[in-house]
């Protein structure tokens, strides 16, 4: 039996360092990566939280176990969760701020989660939570489509109810819900004798099922699933979808500075609110100073079919080089736009002081209708030094540019 788990496909990935608890008074601080986006949980340290976290984690791993299948790719890199222990709250609720990309769970603390006679509001809950956190952080082609094939199709339910029961079967064997490290110390210690490890060989299944049906190993291998790993992607974004469609972003502007400081470089936008929180979140992920160019800012020009003094402007995460190169499949998310310039005149300016100090201040601007000017918030600066600025032809299939050159040559071609 061991041989023939060890052969499966997630045999090959070998076991994972799991967590050892300790009686810290500390919050604990839990995380896993599914379909390449890190899911970080933050709880407090008592049994009841703990086993919240592990159930909560465990559910979502068994509901989107197959997701990759369905071509779903989140838009964030990072997505957290805060379980919150409340006296007021009579049954578990949990809210999404997509604002921030964080959830909250807030947990009844008199409800320990192993309870039977609540496991039905238990189960009933986790499915839930997956379907918010996958509307919120996902691109999904068919969303109706896709929650069919895992509720019913791919049995993703009785997956996640497997997660919820294993405590009370950890309770069973070792009659505690969960072990600290204090549990492991023993009063007494004793000797044992060492005893010889068995070996554990690996079986060839693709060899004995084409030997059953008559078809190659090859044809084999080819036709199974290949056993894809939620760890083998990787998803780059700098682009909150949610605030970037509340923020309308509608170009990009230009502001000198004072003597002796780089120039100001904005992305002007019509909702003050949702720009502001852009920037926030920016300052906070990367700092006020994006030394290791996190945020990628492309300007192409002389795009094909376009008016020369026209470009594109594209806000994308850097890629990653050694990343990719590795064999990890990695998803990027971009905005694009192009500015309709009557000249070439204001660019050229701010390139000139670009090159004069090497950096640029990347702030947010607002400019609504009945405005005659932006108004510039440059209480939140980005301080970066790199600037992509690209010609359309110089492009190739491995330059992330080429989305924004082909979303403007569609765009003119829909507009002629």
């Amino acid at each position: 039996m061991f041989s023939e788990l060890m052969s499966q496909p997630i045999g090959a990935e070998g076991a994972s360092n799991g967590l050892v608890l300790n009686d810290a008074p500390d919050n604990q601080h839990f995380v896993t990566r599914i379909l390449g986006m890190a899911v970080e949980i933050h709880a407090p340290p008592s049994d009841n939280a703990i086993l919240v976290v592990e159930m909560l984690l465990s559910s979502l791993e068994a509901f989107l176990a197959t997701a990759i299948e369905h071509r779903i790719m989140p838009h964030t890199e990072r997505f957290t969760i805060e379980v919150v222990e409340t006296d007021t709250a009579e049954q578990p609720v949990f809210s999404i701020d997509r604002d921030r990309m964080l959830g909250t769970l807030l947990w009844p603390a008199s409800l320990p989660p192993t309870r039977l006679s609540e496991q039905q509001t238990i189960r009933e809950l986790w499915p839930n939570v997956a379907a918010q956190l996958l509307d919120a952080t996902c691109i999904i082609p068919d969303a109706e489509k896709v929650l069919t094939a895992l509720t019913k199709e791919e049995r993703a339910l009785d997956r996640m109810t497997i997660a919820t029961t294993s405590p009370n079967s950890y309770h069973r064997i070792f009659n505690r819900y969960l072990t600290r490290a204090a549990d492991l110390v023993e009063a007494e210690p004793q000797a044992y004798a060492p005893r010889t490890r068995p070996v554990i060989e690996r079986i060839d299944i693709a060899g004995i099922v084409a030997e059953q049906s008559g078809k190659s190993r090859k044809e084999i291998l080819a036709r199974e699933p290949c056993g894809e790993s939620h760890r083998d992607y990787g998803i780059r974004s700098v682009i909150d979808l949610h605030l970037w469609d509340a923020a309308s972003w509608r170009g990009a502007g230009f502001l000198g500075n004072e003597p002796g400081f780089p120039p100001f470089y904005a992305l002007l936008f019509q909702d003050e609110d949702a720009a502001t929180k852009i920037f926030e979140r920016w300052r906070e992920r990367f700092g006020a100073y994006d030394e290791a160019d996190h945020i990628r800012l492309s300007i192409i020009r002389r795009i094909p079919g376009l008016d020369p003094h026209h470009y594109s402007i594209q806000i994308s995460a850097n890629a990653n080089r050694a990343e990719i190169e590795s064999g990890r499949i990695v998803g990027f998310t971009a905005r694009a736009l192009v500015t309709e310039a009557k000249s070439d005149h204001n660019l050229e300016t701010f390139l000139a002081l670009y090159r004069e100090f090497g950096a640029y201040y990347l702030i947010p601007a607002v400019w609504n209708e009945g405005m005659d000017e932006p108004r510039f918030l440059t209480h939140l600066p980005v301080l970066k030094r790199a600037l992509n600025v690209l010609e359309a032809a110089s492009l190739t299939d491995q330059d992330i540019e080429l989305i924004a050159v082909k979303q403007a040559r569609e765009k003119k071609s829909k507009a002629i």
